[in-house]
């Protein structure tokens, strides 16, 4: 699945909040710094840092750690389109920029936006549609520019309070300027099913699977993706280390994903199709030391495990971070 640095970004735990908290608008604000052992899935090429695994590493190359230095930005606002309608008008906004210090000692720039309009019976409310537009432009330095802008649709239906099913299908058109030009049309579908479950109110586990098919204009990178997450979020209450009404939040996860790719990579091996199985796993902890303000620690490790040698590699990222939440409630 690729995703912009900013979808990446995002933390777990920031992301949970938004879907919980009941306001007209919610944001944070992040800064902080990061090390990892193979910097950007082992490669340093500017083209890979913007858009993923276009272009394949060379397995001869030893890992490339890098130091980095980032500021990260989250909106997401809320309102209701006409009381008792069931549509609801919503906006994703986020910013990224980063100082990396490595052979390449690239700056890189990133915003990206999501507009949507959700559309569900105010008598059923476990159905519903919503179609948005998405929009993100990148500066990796050095000439390597790109720019997205797609339309997607998504449907997700609750079975439950615990359970939900979703779909969503997107086409994107991708301008990448890196001294050529390049255009790319991307199109993906994803179908999966979703858990939220409430050990107590300091304990919830959340379960996803899911189904995803991507297909560009790249044929070599067109693939089947079948993954399935597990996440365990559990909040100390702070007035347990004399600090009232604030909550100290540890996230662990993990997720596996298997891809299988429709086309052989002619200039690697015509025969063959590649195949990749991967891990990541994370622990992040969230202490708030003042209003709205928090200390943030995470580890991460990711592993790919590839049929061709060009696309293993392992990553452990550390990172600290201060972040500053707000929110704006409904009069």
């Amino acid at each position: 699945m690729l995703k912009t640095p900013i979808e990446m970004a995002i933390p777990l735990a920031v992301l949970l909040l938004a879907q919980s908290v009941k306001a007209d608008t919610f944001g944070s604000v992040s800064a902080g710094t990061q090390h990892q052992s193979n910097a950007v899935y082992g490669s340093s090429s500017e083209i890979v840092r913007l858009l993923g695994e276009i272009t394949p590493r060379n397995p001869a190359l030893a890992p490339t750690s890098d130091n980095n230095l980032f500021v990260n930005s989250f909106m997401l606002h809320r309102r209701d389109l006409g009381e008792g309608t069931g549509r609801q008008f919503d906006m994703m906004l986020s910013s990224a920029m980063n100082r990396y210090d490595d052979s390449t000692n690239l700056d890189f720039t990133s915003v990206y936006g999501r507009f949507g309009i959700s559309f569900a019976k105010p008598d059923n409310m476990r159905n519903a549609i919503k179609p948005y537009l998405i929009v993100s432009l990148s500066d990796a330095g050095s000439g390597s520019k790109s720019s997205r802008m797609g339309l997607g649709l998504d449907y997700s239906h609750s079975f439950s309070p615990s359970f939900t099913l979703f779909s969503s299908t997107t086409y994107e058109d991708v301008e990448i300027d890196n001294k050529v030009s390049t255009d790319l049309n991307i199109d993906q579908v994803r179908s999966g099913l979703s858990g939220q479950f409430f050990l107590d109110s300091n304990n919830i586990i959340n379960v996803s699977a899911s189904l995803t098919h991507f297909s560009s204009s790249n044929a070599f990178n067109d693939y089947l993706s079948k993954s399935l997450g597990v996440s365990y979020n559990h909040r100390f209450p702070m007035h347990l280390f004399s600090v009232d009404e604030k909550i100290w939040t540890l996230s662990l996860q993990a997720t596996y994903t298997d891809n299988g790719y429709d086309n052989p990579l002619i200039f690697i091996d015509p025969d063959l199709l590649r195949k990749d199985d991967r891990m990541y796993y994370s622990i992040r902890n969230s202490i708030p030391f003042a209003d709205n303000w928090y200390f943030e620690q995470s580890i991460t490790y990711n592993e790919s495990d590839s049929n061709l040698a060009n696309f293993s590699y392992d990553n452990t990222g550390i990172s600290l971070s201060i972040r500053k939440s707000f929110s704006r409630f409904s009069q």
